[in-house]
């Protein structure tokens, strides 16, 4: 099997940006990370390089972060009848979801889904402003 090609430095920092916005922000990271905003600031804009330690420790909180989700999800989960109280158990429609109108969508419209490729692309692009606006 052939190793695959580098990650693109610019895609890895994006990455990583998103990274920081989904652990809630600079100083909730940079406080997990035991560093300071500014740390996490020089890495998000390029100044300073993002070392294996910083991938590694920055993952290992995400895959934290995502096994609590994980366990919090699993306790809300209307498929499992102990999540459900009285009420809910009985059978009737969901008020919010009366007509059968679809969720909207991120931007808040009620447009059909978007692709994976596009949720993607404008996740990135959200991690990017939300950096932008922290560092401001």
């Amino acid at each position: 099997m052939q190793p695959s090609p580098p990650q693109n430095e610019a895609a890895q920092r994006q990455a990583f940006a998103l990274a920081v916005q989904l652990l809630g922000g600079l100083r909730p990271t940079a406080r997990r990370l035991d560093c300071t905003e500014r740390a996490i600031r020089y890495l998000l804009d390029g100044e300073r390089p993002l070392h294996k330690g910083w991938l590694e420790d920055i993952t290992t909180l995400l895959r934290e972060h995502a096994r609590l989700c994980t366990h919090v999800a699993r306790g809300l989960d209307p498929l499992f009848m102990a999540n459900l109280t009285a009420a809910q158990r009985e059978e009737r429609p969901d008020a919010r979801r009366k007509g059968q109108r679809p969720l909207a969508t991120s931007d808040g419209s009620d447009e059909a889904p978007l692709s994976p490729e596009e949720q993607e692309r404008l996740m990135a692009q959200e991690a990017l402003a939300y950096a932008l606006r922290e560092r401001a």
